[in-house]
């Protein structure tokens, strides 16, 4: 008997454990005890120990402790450039600073909230650091109660034109547990992070990768092609157009050069560089094709029926 009691309170204790912090949970949002502060009332605790300016601040309880925080996006000096997040601890009747991070300019406001649903509020916040080739976005969420910092990472690479473009992702640690991650998942995405493609090379949106696919990086013989109709719908602006009879020709900033057949109203991708820094420039009409420049060669495309020739 003994026996059989130890194992059901071992299923039991759980779920009523699980049940009881959900109850906590909803009942601290329901009666709104998660915000012990107005924002008003939270900016005057705060200048008890910052200094400068603040631009933002929550105040916050984690009824699974019982602790009682204050977060605020502050300069605390008129020269500093970045912004910093502050996280400020209640102890007895004052406050104490508990954490802090100092901000990139293009980071997006943060947000307080309980991730888990177990009464442990996380601070999630997200950094963009882009250029016009590469970026990096960065979910950071700090747990308040211990302090963790834990980051979902996407490096982004716009230069290599021979792949699909997919973000490359990472997270911080490695290890992080399986309920949280999924809980930063379902977070990242309502962000637009996380998000991948399926890639139908029946669609413009995906010429210049069928392109490489069908031909690689040639730069000199036959080249396959892959007819759209309409026209061009690249997402970068053209650089230089030039017309014959039949073609327009369309070379664009970083990308690919198009050809545009005007009476059948369709289009195809004549040559896209490896690389997106040699895009086709210096056009130019040469016997019944086009020449141009792509980095250090100068190439000459002309079509024929249904496929292209380089040279």
């Amino acid at each position: 008997m003994e026996y059989l009691l130890t194992i059901f309170s071992d299923k039991i204790g759980p779920l009523l454990n699980r049940a009881w912090t959900y109850t906590q949970y909803v009942w601290n949002n329901l009666f709104k005890r998660s915000k012990p502060y107005t924002n008003e009332e939270a900016m005057e605790y705060a200048y008890g120990l910052l200094s400068g300016s603040i631009v933002e601040i929550q105040s916050f309880r984690n009824f699974s402790n019982g602790n009682i925080y204050i977060i605020a996006k502050a300069k605390e000096k008129k020269e500093e450039y970045f912004f910093k997040l502050i996280l400020l601890k209640k102890v007895g009747s004052t406050f104490i600073r508990e954490w802090d991070q100092e901000l990139m300019s293009f980071t997006e406001d943060f947000e307080i909230i309980d991730l888990q649903k177990i009464g442990s509020h996380f601070i999630l916040f997200i950094e963009n650091s882009f250029g016009s080739g590469a970026g990096t976005r960065i979910l950071y969420a700090l747990n308040s109660s211990s302090k963790e910092l834990f980051k979902v990472i996407e490096h982004h690479d716009w230069s290599d034109m021979t792949r699909v473009y997919t973000p490359t992702i990472e997270f911080s640690p490695k290890d992080i547990d399986q309920k949280l991650l999924k809980s930063l998942e379902k977070y990242a995405l309502a962000k637009e992070m996380l998000k991948g493609k399926r890639v139908d090379f029946s669609i413009p949106e995906y010429a210049v990768r069928n392109w490489h696919r069908m031909n690689g990086e040639i730069k000199k013989g036959d080249v396959e092609l892959y007819f759209y109709p309409g026209r061009p719908t690249y997402s970068s602006s053209p650089t230089e157009v030039v017309h014959s009879d039949n073609i327009e020709w369309i070379g664009y900033f970083k990308g690919p050069l198009c050809g545009y057949l005007k009476k059948k109203n369709e289009h195809f991708v004549a040559y896209s560089p490896g690389w997106t820094y040699d895009w086709p420039q210096h056009l130019k009409l040469k016997g019944k094709g086009i020449q141009f420049t792509s980095g250090n060669h100068t190439l000459h495309f002309e079509l024929k029926g249904d496929k292209g020739i380089l040279s």
